[in-house]
């Protein structure tokens, strides 16, 4: 083949590759959904460097496969090559495409569930609030409140925003307090809860003690609690930033994946009598 023909020559180092990597045949593992969309896709045909022809182990990598290629000619070899690796860009596009629906479904589903968690917990409506300090040698800081459960499973928890009010209308002390009674609410019951506030250093503060009769307790329900502690309200919500950067990542690799087809389509060209059974494939997807 390595006439001193220009096309000869290039068909043979064609040849060489298709050759090898014929004998080392790649194959699609799908990532998790939740992949790191900063450290990208790996190409599924991008081998990395590969052995130079006579090296020991660019030997070692063909002669492992020789009884695959026993009287095959090298326009049969490369059409090994180019039917392999056509097979494993395609399953790699397809789960790109099927990845993209189930992040369009997943999404959708999220942003649902998000907004009725949010609209649930603006239905709960605290009654009756007030800032007290108990009667007993040792007095201590408490909010009261009447809550309704609003939810179709036992309330577990609730964790509030506390601002105390002045006569001026003024904020004299905000702190955030996470309470679990010691029985949990049931649905559609609404109880009395009485929160201690000596872990909020500014509620607790002695010097508001003696003014607690004339503060006003502004409480606002930042999230409520079922089971072992699951929020209704998850810490940290719909992470965008990582779904833009997957999607960033699977637009790269799609492009890459054009790009390996293309360099298949320069090897039909080289041998144009390779019998590519993959390419009517190829050019449906």
């Amino acid at each position: 083949m390595a006439a001193n023909d220009k096309e000869d020559r290039g068909r043979a180092q064609a040849f060489l590759k298709a050759l090898y990597r014929a004998a080392n045949p790649v194959g699609f593992e799908p990532p998790p959904d939740d992949f790191n969309g900063k450290e990208g896709l790996r190409l599924i045909s991008d081998r990395g460097t590969e052995p130079a022809f006579g090296t020991p182990a660019y030997l070692d990598g063909v002669l492992k496969a020789v009884g695959r290629f026993d009287q095959m000619s090298p326009a049969a070899i490369v059409s090994v090559y180019v039917a392999q690796d056509s097979r494993a860009l395609k399953e790699q596009l397809d789960w790109i495409r099927e990845y993209r629906r189930r992040e369009r479904r997943d999404v959708s589903s999220q942003q649902f569930d998000a907004e009725r968690r949010r609209s649930l917990l603006e239905k709960v409506a605290l009654l009756r609030t007030r800032y007290f300090w108990s009667e007993t040698a040792k007095s201590k800081p408490y909010v009261g409140f009447s809550i309704f459960n609003v939810l179709d499973v036992p309330m577990t928890g609730v964790e509030v925003s506390v601002d105390l009010i002045n006569r001026k209308g003024e904020v004299v002390a905000f702190g955030r307090v996470r309470h679990e009674p010691p029985i949990a609410l049931a649905p559609g019951v609404q109880t009395v809860m009485e929160v201690d506030l000596t872990r909020v250093p500014a509620l607790a503060d002695p010097a508001l003690a003696p003014m607690a009769r004339e503060l006003t307790a502004r409480i606002k329900v930042d999230n409520l609690y079922v089971g072992r502690g699951e929020a209704l309200i998850r810490p940290g919500g719909f992470d965008g930033s990582a779904l833009a950067a997957r999607m960033e990542a699977v637009g790269d690799l799609e492009v890459r994946i054009q790009e390996a087809r293309d360099n298949l389509r320069v090897y039909r060209m080289l041998f144009p009598e390779i019998e590519a059974n993959d390419g009517s494939m190829e050019r449906s997807s």
